[in-house]
């Protein structure tokens, strides 16, 4: 059996063990000694150490998602407006055949069907660059939002 004194004379504590009297109680219940110390703290680490690789993970991961997303916007961007430029230019030439087409009926050197097969084609193309117009927009909405500019 050992001896509260022995104990904590042998954990470096000898100042507390020759003022403790056998008559008087210490007011230690326990005694904590640190054996296998450095093994022992990193095990208590692990857990916080985990956690911290994986919050770096969660971080990369968040990085990535938004790099990418910015460059997808990127692209869509570029490509409508390519598109609406395009359409842009057919729709002028749609509006100078239209105005060709509509003088050649009133002077009689086309027919009915003639003009309003050019109508058609104009109202087709007008229809076309209303939709590239709005995708355009919507393009540069998303592009803004993964910039992080929100409106």
């Amino acid at each position: 059996m050992f001896d509260r004194r022995d104990l904590l004379k042998g954990a470096g504590l000898a100042a507390a063990a020759t003022a403790l009297n056998p008559t008087k109680a210490l007011a230690l219940d326990t005694v904590t000694l640190p054996f296998a110390g450095q093994t022992h703290a990193q095990a208590l680490h692990l857990p916080a150490q985990l956690q911290l690789a994986e919050a770096e993970d969660s971080v990369r991961r968040e990085q990535r998602a938004a790099s990418m997303a910015h460059h997808e916007a990127h692209h869509e961007l570029n490509a409508r407006a390519s598109a609406l430029q395009q359409l842009t230019t057919r729709l002028a030439l749609a509006e100078q055949e239209i105005r060709l087409t509509r003088k050649a009926w009133q002077l009689g050197e086309t027919s009915l069907q003639e003009r309003l097969l050019s109508e058609q084609r104009y109202a087709e193309i007008a229809r076309q660059h209303g939709s590239a117009r709005i995708a355009y927009q919507w393009a540069i909405a998303r592009f803004n939002q993964a910039q992080g500019v929100t409106p």
